[in-house]
């Protein structure tokens, strides 16, 4: 019989040098990783420019795709009276978002991904959330698990809620770069965040704190404080476990045959004005 706990062996794919500079899987679960606030901080703004851009089209493109989802979950849901029971009627407001947040969760996973090409200095896009469709199944069983036990967590006394949450906020970049299954991915991330968990929750409530205060001039911070806190995530995430890139050459070979095509275009373009051009000059 296997331990379902035990770090996974035959699935993970040996890392390059580089990336055992910073962290792997088995020094994740050793808790030998080290996390400097100022450091991490620093290097996420700065390699939040020349991002801004793909991250902020994936956004747009999920914010829509996740309102359309809630309103029409919200006109097809059945109408239910919950009559004077306040915790029913508190479940069923929450269904909606609670069915959109699991459902649109391999595009989620694409924006980390661009924050991940982006540190590793790759090429990116923001058509890369549409990379990860191929492991919905995956996903989204990772994401009702991990939620279905952070709301239990939270209704048992708050504290294992939030232990819970920090613990599994690695699981969907674990699946997406590792290729790991959703009890795998969840274990690891909320073991090796374990080691350290007060220093992760650390960085991340700060970077909650900066989020807010950049939603108060009318949204306007949010511009940045977005992308950074993506950024966050990835530094953070290399860090921990390094980065295997299990999608990387996909993805990347996506982007220069876009890039091809950009260059092939424009090169028709050029010969079709010098042709154009020439016809002038035998004409005059």
């Amino acid at each position: 019989m296997t331990d379902i706990y035990a770090p996974p062996t035959s699935d993970i794919v040996p890392e390059s040098k580089s990336d055992t500079t910073y962290g792997s899987i088995e020094k994740a679960l050793n808790g030998e990783y080290h996390l400097e606030t100022k450091a991490v901080l620093r290097e996420a703004w700065e390699k939040t420019k020349g991002v801004k851009g793909s991250l902020w089209a994936a956004y747009v493109i999920i914010g829509t795709f996740t309102i359309s989802l809630n309103l029409g979950l919200e006109f097809l849901l059945p109408i239910i009276d919950a009559g004077d029971q306040m915790v029913l009627s508190l479940i069923l407001s929450m269904v909606p978002s609670i069915i959109s947040g699991i459902v649109i969760t391999p595009l989620y996973l694409g924006t980390f991904m661009i924050a991940i090409y982006r540190l590793s200095d790759r090429p990116y896009s923001y058509k890369f959330i549409f990379q990860y469709l191929y492991q919905y199944k995956v996903l989204i069983i990772a994401s009702f698990l991990t939620t279905i036990l952070i709301y239990l967590g939270f209704a048992l006394l708050i504290l294992p809620g939030i232990y819970l949450y920090v613990g599994y906020l690695f699981t969907w970049p674990l699946i997406g770069d590792r290729q790991f299954g959703y009890w795998q991915a969840m274990e690891i991330s909320r073991k090796a965040i374990t080691q350290h968990w007060f220093k992760v929750f650390g960085i991340f409530s700060i970077i909650g704190i900066i989020a807010l205060i950049s939603a108060i001039p009318l949204g306007i911070g949010l511009i940045w404080s977005l992308p950074f806190i993506s950024m966050v995530w990835a530094v953070l995430y290399r860090d921990i476990f390094g980065i295997q890139g299990g999608q990387l050459r996909e993805n990347e070979r996506v982007v220069s045959s876009e890039q091809t095509k950009d260059t092939s275009s424009q090169e028709t373009k050029i010969e079709e004005t010098d042709g154009i051009s020439s016809q002038e000059a035998k004409t005059i």
